[in-house]
């Protein structure tokens, strides 16, 4: 995790995050106006007794509170910048940067906060703009990171939006079913569930252990659970000598031809081949750890 600040009341952090279990990020303790968007995997907040979760695409506008203790990132894995607008900066300070040019944070709380969270899906020139702002803070290209940071500002106070917050929207009660769920079936990988045993298990209905599990971690179970199984087995080829079949029982494949096609799937090459790509990682990496904790950079300009 990056951290910059670019201008007088406006500051941004740049996330990157390959674990191997949901992980939470630490709290901002200050007031803000935050806009999140998400490249790749998926970040959620917890409002009230809603939690709203983003995906590939989602842009997010939101009050954040200097008590939350989010976002958190149930899947492990995340990419996506972040905007800190504080509300009582100074408006010359930020509007006076370009003449004209309105991107005060109360004239974009004003627009897009009249509900807990408001979420569209970024398209087109704004997606071409997400994705180099994330390449200019991966990067440290501030002064790039700051003309962009101001073209996306300048996008959301002219653009019409229309928010889907309902569609990425469940119970905080749904999503601690969800995320119960997922512990319980990844605590014993070499096990398979069906959902009628997990749904018997969580005490709910099939349909809303479904609907539950695929708001939070934007899949189906089965989907998810052979996700993490392939993430684990992909560590294991790295960080030890255990052979293939080996990790493919521990896993619960008893079939080699089956776990090789599932890892293929969800990897994108073999496990002979991850190996032999990462044979060079064994000496350097933890043997126990599944979770690699992010490096945190704060930087002032």
């Amino acid at each position: 995790m990056t951290e910059y600040t670019l201008f007088s009341g406006i500051r941004t952090v740049y996330r990157d995050l390959e674990t191997f279990s949901e992980c939470t990020s630490s709290p901002d303790r200050r007031d803000s106006l935050e806009v999140t968007c998400c490249v790749r995997g998926r970040c959620g907040y917890t409002t009230g007794q809603n939690c709203y979760y983003l995906g590939e695409g989602d842009v997010a506008v939101r009050r954040h509170s200097a008590d939350e203790t989010d976002p958190c990132f149930p899947t492990g894995h995340f990419k996506g910048i972040t905007f800190l607008l504080d509300p009582h900066a100074d408006k010359d300070g930020i509007s006076g940067l370009l003449e004209g040019v309105d991107v005060h944070p109360k004239t974009l709380a004003d627009k897009f906060c009249g509900e807990d969270c408001f979420i569209f899906t970024a398209q087109g020139e704004m997606s071409e703009l997400i994705a180099k702002l994330c390449s200019y803070a991966e990067s440290g290209a501030v002064g790039r990171l700051r003309i962009k940071a101001l073209e996306l500002l300048i996008m959301l106070n002219d653009g019409d939006f229309v928010s889907t917050a309902k569609e990425h929207r469940c119970t905080a009660a749904q999503a601690r079913t969800a995320r119960a769920v997922c512990a319980f079936a990844c605590s014993a990988m070499n096990e398979h569930y069906t959902v009628e045993q997990l749904s018997d298990k969580a005490g709910v209905k099939q349909s809303q252990l479904k609907g539950s599990f695929r708001a939070v971690y934007g899949c189906s179970v089965y989907a998810y659970i052979r996700r993490q199984k392939m993430y684990t087995a992909a560590r294991l080829l790295a960080e030890t000598d255990r052979t293939v079949l080996d990790i493919a029982v521990d896993l619960g494949y008893f079939n080699g031809g089956k776990f090789a096609k599932a890892f293929r799937q969800v990897i994108g090459i073999s496990p002979r081949e991850y190996r032999l790509k990462n044979s060079d990682q064994m000496e350097h990496k933890p043997q126990s750890s599944r979770e690699f904790p992010e490096k945190t950079t704060i930087m002032n300009y």
